[in-house]
């Protein structure tokens, strides 16, 4: 079972699990969802 990050709730899977590209995905998503929040929008 895996373990969660405290404030973005990204997985941290255990050392024994086996690599897996849809959690490093899910992970990428989560952070790219924060970072949009966080960035001000420049009108074109």
């Amino acid at each position: 079972m895996p373990n969660y990050t405290e404030n973005m709730n990204l997985i941290i899977p255990n050392e024994s699990e086996n690599y897996d590209v849809e959690v490093a995905n899910t992970n990428n998503k989560l952070i790219d969802a924060e970072m949009q929040k966080k960035v001000e929008k420049i009108p074109r």
